[in-house]
């Protein structure tokens, strides 16, 4: 492990949209062996990551990440987007500005939460050249809403696209009550619930995964709990089902809920996520 002390750094950036986005990188304090990306999920940010980035800086790891625009400290409505792909391409832009820190023989990887799972497997269809592999933690890619559903909150996104469609249960994140609690009195983390339109954008970027997740070849793995009731666990079996990728991964959490990585098995999610980065840092793509 590292034995320096790491650094935390912040930063903006203008999007093409002329928007400021806030950045994070938690940098170890000696060269790193490699670079992780992490892409927040929804109503959060990328402070959200700190313990998981400590850990991975322990382990010689860089980690850099955005605060998605409308959420955390970045401009934008809050939680409400026209098309994911303003967060895929804001996601390319960040990654492509950190790689002009690092030599070309540094490999990047990129890791993707519930929403962000999403936006990262978009990610890795579209810009597969920028990384070497993937790490997903219940990853939203597949339709959880019936054709009913979606055509009733595509018929509201019309009229109402800011309106308030559905609220989740806080509790369903984790089963550590101290998380539970963080997150309620987090003054960055959004708890007005789920809008229209920003839901006609997922049903939209699952369609765009569903047609393109079977040009996916490099190596990835899928974490999920058996017990997530945000993003169901079938969605991480989509992925291992249609994917092309040769080396792919499905580790799964009995009873786990939806944050692995802050419930009560968070050790054993970093121990694992750890191992996969070291076995694939030197192994060729």
């Amino acid at each position: 492990m590292a034995s320096i002390m790491a650094v935390n750094q912040s930063d903006f950036f203008r999007n093409a949209d002329n928007q400021k986005i806030f950045v994070r990188g938690w940098v170890p304090g000696c060269d790193p062996i490699a670079v992780l990306y992490i892409v927040h999920g929804v109503a959060e940010h990328s402070g959200r990551y700190e313990n998981l980035a400590v850990f991975l800086n322990e382990n010689e790891i860089a980690v850099y990440s955005q605060d998605l625009v409308g959420h955390g400290k970045s401009d934008g409505d809050r939680v409400h987007i026209e098309d994911v792909q303003i967060y895929v391409r804001d996601v390319i832009q960040h990654i492509e500005i950190v790689k002009a820190k690092y030599s070309s023989d540094i490999p990047f990887f990129i890791m993707g939460h519930s929403m962000g799972g999403l936006v990262t497997t978009l990610f890795t269809i579209q810009r597969p050249d920028l990384i070497k592999g993937m790490v997903l933690s219940a990853p939203g890619i597949a339709y959880a809403a019936g054709i009913l559903m979606r055509g009733f909150v595509r018929a509201v996104a019309l009229v109402a696209p800011q309106l308030i469609i559905y609220n989740s249960d806080i509790n369903d994140l984790s089963r550590d009550q101290d998380e539970i609690c963080a997150y309620l009195e987090d003054p960055l983390t959004w708890k007005g619930g789920v809008k229209a339109r920003w839901a006609v954008a997922i049903f939209d970027a699952q369609l765009q995964v569903a047609e393109g997740i079977s040009t996916i070849k490099l190596p990835f793995i899928t974490l999920h709990g058996t017990d997530d009731t945000m993003v169901d666990i079938s969605s991480s079996q989509f992925l291992m089902d249609n994917a092309q990728s040769e080396d792919k991964t499905f580790e799964c959490f009995q009873d786990g809920r939806h944050r692995l990585f802050s419930d009560l098995e968070h050790d054993r999610f970093k121990q694992v996520v750890i191992d996969w980065l070291k076995k694939h840092i030197t192994s060729p793509q």
